[in-house]
């Protein structure tokens, strides 16, 4: 595409969506499982989190739909809009993973673009899950600014849930992105999964009431709702002196510094 080199491999049945050179995942779709044992299924549990019913959901970041496809299963009465910047991506995705039969508007357009100069309809969650040239959350994406712009998108009590790839919530990149949304937002968590770099963040300008996890009746959730009551932990550090701004938001070189100490110990 325009962007970047789609492609779509499949194994055993299960089709998997990859940019570039196949480094990360971007999208999965098993016709016969709606769950992926992937970080999409913990951040598809976040309307039961919402302090209100959601009615409505924005993602940024749609790709190929796994998660939208988890949440017209699971929250059937949802409306959602998912906005994905690259029309080749959203092509793939026709073909390949059903996403014509999903109950979604879809958007082909830039995250930020589409939030700052859209009709001004508000949401009551929305999802961040954009990624970049495979490993990098687009830098626009992580700012002061480009939070403040979304909770203009948000109704009162609204949520945001962002995927964030860190190995440590300690890490720059990880103290950028939440002290950018504390400026904004006074009440941040994050659940870290069992793999240790995929970080799911939740942002409120409410308390979110935890105990809601205990509650969920749906069988299939279960596991996943057990792992989030246990992991989930409100970040009561400040993070506010490392924001990311407009000007400075050296995502991509924070991301290359974090994953080079991780693996050559540089």
């Amino acid at each position: 595409s325009m962007y970047q080199y789609i492609q779509v491999r499949e194994k055993e049945g299960t089709k998997v969506l990859s940019v570039n050179e196949g480094m990360g995942t971007q999208s999965v779709y098993d016709p016969e499982n709606i769950l992926t044992n992937k970080y999409y299924d913990y951040l598809s549990i976040s309307p039961y989190l919402s302090n209100k019913v959601v009615n409505n959901g924005l993602i940024i970041g749609l790709a190929g739909g796994t998660l939208s496809r988890q949440l017209n299963h699971f929250f059937p009465g949802m409306q959602l809009t998912g906005v994905e910047i690259d029309p080749g991506v959203i092509k793939a995705a026709k073909e390949h993973f059903n996403l014509d039969d999903q109950r979604v508007n879809i958007i082909a357009a830039d995250g930020r673009m589409f939030v700052k100069y859209s009709e001004k309809e508000k949401y009551d969650l929305i999802f961040i899950d954009a990624y970049s040239q495979e490993l990098y959350i687009p830098w626009h994406l992580t700012t002061r600014e480009f939070f403040s712009e979304i909770s203009g998108r948000l109704n009162d009590d609204g949520l945001i849930a962002m995927n964030i790839v860190s190995n440590s919530q300690e890490s720059s990149l990880m103290k950028g992105i939440i002290g950018s949304l504390q400026t904004i937002y006074d009440h941040v968590y994050v659940t870290t999964l069992n793999n240790k770099t995929s970080n799911v963040v939740l942002a409120s300008s409410t308390e979110i009431d935890l105990g809601k996890l205990k509650n969920i009746n749906n069988p299939e959730y279960s596991q996943i709702a057990n792992y989030v009551s246990e992991n989930i932990r409100k970040v009561d550090k400040t993070y506010k002196n490392d924001i990311f701004t407009d000007n400075k938001a050296p995502v991509e070189l924070l991301s290359d510094k974090m994953w080079m100490k991780e693996i050559i110990n540089f």
